[in-house]
């Protein structure tokens, strides 16, 4: 009898481990002419952000829990010349390569990209994977990140202390046009402050040029859009990763034919 117990008791440990109310919904909008000005001012229209150059970031607000490098297996190269999407900011840190206010109309490049060809880009190693990381300053916050893209594809993937939340198939794919970009504006909630999360390309794919590229130009979090980008037709990605009331009937759906079972074993 106690054996029956056990087994009526764990489909409900399984239910409480998946109804954990933890989720990520992901919207993108994207240009072919680039995405205008991108204003960062914490207090005003961000709470954080960092604007990645080719090595050192260009700036990022004090105590900034975005990670200011972009990690993956490839090699950065330093490409220049395209710069659709442009950013100005202030309140970011000193001692940075812009300083603590700027604009990147004064700069020649946002700095390097991710090659997805070792054909174009001679001994740099092509990028298979590129992330960034957070540390959750809230338990629900947006996040949101600008990507260049250039001949590429690829998959999105959230963790969350190292568990996926979010998983999101062939998400970017460029006409060819050096100044396309993407923004992914992420809707976290139902973390833990301190939490960590990652937001990976993965399975980039190169469409068919020795110079694809991607580039993450910058990311942020709790930033107002410009109206210029909110007014462009914003498309949500399909989440594969089953959504937890899902798990939730498929535990309840286990639990009834565990307690069916019980009743025909006891009579």
């Amino acid at each position: 009898m106690k054996r029956q117990v056990l087994k009526i008791i764990s489909p409900l440990l399984l239910i409480a481990g998946m109804v954990h109310g933890q989720d990520v919904t992901t919207t993108v909008r994207s240009s072919d002419s680039g995405l205008g000005d991108v204003d960062f001012n914490p207090g005003i229209n961000v709470s954080q952000f960092v604007i990645y150059g080719n090595g050192t970031p260009y700036a990022y607000s004090p105590g900034a829990t975005l990670s200011t490098t972009v990690s993956g297996d490839g090699t950065p190269v330093n490409a220049g010349g395209y710069t659709p999407t442009y950013f100005t900011w202030a309140g970011g840190a000193s001692g940075t390569t812009a300083g603590t206010s700027g604009s990147t109309y004064n700069v020649n490049d946002l700095g390097g990209v991710e090659p997805l060809s070792t054909a174009g880009y001679g001994q740099a190693q092509a990028w298979t994977t590129a992330s960034i990381s957070l540390t959750a300053p809230a338990s629900s916050f947006t996040m949101d990140f600008f990507v260049h893209d250039y001949y590429a594809d690829a998959n999105l993937t959230v963790t969350l202390n190292g568990e996926t939340i979010g998983q999101y198939d062939n998400i970017m794919r460029s006409s060819g046009s050096r100044n396309t970009d993407f923004l992914y504006d992420q809707q976290v909630s139902g973390v833990t402050t301190g939490d960590t999360l990652e937001f990976t390309f993965d399975g980039l794919q190169n469409l068919g040029s020795s110079w694809a590229n991607i580039d993450i130009f910058a990311a942020s979090v709790d930033l107002i859009l410009p109206t210029d980008i909110s007014d462009l037709t914003a498309t949500d990605l399909g989440n594969n990763v089953p959504e937890p009331s899902t798990l939730a009937l498929v535990g309840f759906g286990g639990l009834g034919l565990l307690l069916f079972r019980r009743r025909r074993h006891m009579r």
